[in-house]
């Protein structure tokens, strides 16, 4: 299946700059926050640094390359994640839509209704700051499948001791397609720092299940079991 991204990095930094002008510009408009969407966009500025160091005369070398890749891999996953959540949520009108080349998708499908039942989530491992997810349906808990109809989950997460009640005050990890997923956590983050997760389902229709239970854990150097749901 053809990329929606230009293959080339100028037009690729060019494409992310847009997509996050436009939702900068009025966050709500496509279902973000002010904090994810300025997010997106220091990731975008940092790749651009990036970029134009590893192009600059007599300075390319393998670290600044190096820099360079990995400021556009991270953003990448941003952008990837925030423009399916756009193309995903129903209530976003298409017109809207077109401005952030995240038009719906167009296909024959029977409707299924969002489960009623969150994800029964759970963490398990983790290596340095990227802690391994689980995501069970509640109705079939032995099996590893997402429920019927589902594409995914959406996953956020929240740095300290403490949890927002309001889920849109959490940071976007972004969607996950299986059950089992890696948490990319911030890598500036200490060892020992408390996070909490959260997860709901979604549809290709944009409905979603409730939120789960919130999940802590502690972002720690080497494998250990880290899950503790809150009380």
């Amino acid at each position: 299946m053809p990329d929606f991204l230009p293959r080339a990095e100028g037009p690729l930094l060019a494409w992310l700059r847009s997509f996050g002008q436009q939702i900068n510009s009025d966050p709500t408009r496509f279902h973000f926050t002010e904090a994810q969407a300025g997010q997106y966009l220091d990731l975008v500025e940092k790749f651009g640094a990036a970029y134009q160091n590893a192009r600059a005369p007599g300075t390319r070398c393998k670290a600044l390359t190096a820099a360079k890749d990995a400021a556009k891999a991270q953003v990448l996953r941003s952008a990837r994640s925030m423009r399916a959540m756009v193309q995903a949520t129903r209530e976003i009108p298409e017109c809207d839509k077109v401005l952030v080349d995240a038009r719906s998708k167009k296909k024959t499908r029977t409707r299924v209704a969002a489960p009623a039942r969150p994800p029964v989530l759970s963490v398990g491992h983790s290596v340095g700051y990227r802690p391994t997810l689980f995501l069970k349906d509640p109705e079939f808990p032995n099996r590893i499948a997402k429920p019927r109809g589902t594409d995914g989950a959406i996953v956020v997460y929240h740095v300290g001791e403490n949890y927002p009640p309001d889920p849109r005050d959490w940071g976007l990890h972004g969607q996950v397609s299986r059950t089992r997923a890696t948490l990319n956590l911030p890598a500036h983050l200490a060892p020992g720092t408390k996070v909490w997760v959260m997860a709901r389902w979604y549809t290709e229709a944009g409905k979603h299940s409730p939120w789960s239970a919130p999940v802590s854990t502690h972002i720690g150097h080497g494998e250990q079991p880290l899950m503790k749901l809150a009380a």
